[in-house]
């Protein structure tokens, strides 16, 4: 079963304290969608303090299918396991970022058994992001929001940030 949302991506992004993002492009023969670098400021003025190096399906494949972003990573990054493990041996963070934007309430993100298994085997955390509609939402009532999802989440034992 594949994971379905009206748009889906997935990005892997490397992170480390002195490892440059130009050598991670160079180690790894590929050229990165964006990066940041120390002292970078984000919003609310927060500053970057490691390099980030990210590399995506965004734009470049067009499926619905969670899955079949996270597959076009893998068999790129596959005959990159060498380059990956050296980068990996110098304390370099590894995940893959999915955002999955649904039209409708009731999504279930399914990943396959193989896929997981792939995906373990390169040693990346994994993060999806699911993005429900809000219909009639009114930015006065996201603590109300925020309150009914945290009740939800308690009763059926989800682990949810915001």
């Amino acid at each position: 079963m594949n994971s379905y949302g009206s748009r889906s991506y997935a990005t892997l992004c490397i992170t480390n304290e002195t490892v440059t993002t130009e050598y991670i492009s160079s180690l790894l023969q590929l050229t990165a969608d964006r990066i940041r670098k120390p002292g970078d400021v984000l919003a609310l003025n927060r500053t970057i303090s490691s390099y980030s190096w990210f590399f995506g399906t965004k734009g470049k494949i067009h499926s619905e299918f969670l899955c079949d972003h996270l597959n076009y990573l893998l068999q790129i990054l596959e005959g990159k396991k060498t380059q990956l493990h050296e980068l990996a041996s110098t304390g370099c963070h590894f995940c893959l970022l999915c955002f999955v934007d649904c039209e409708f309430f009731n999504v279930c993100v399914k990943l396959p058994d193989e896929l997981i298994r792939r995906i373990s085997s390169f040693g990346f955390d994994l993060n999806i992001d699911v993005y429900l509609p809000i219909v009639g939402f009114n930015f006065k009532d996201r603590d109300k929001i925020k309150e009914k999802m945290r009740k939800v989440n308690r009763r059926y034992g989800i682990i949810q940030h915001f």
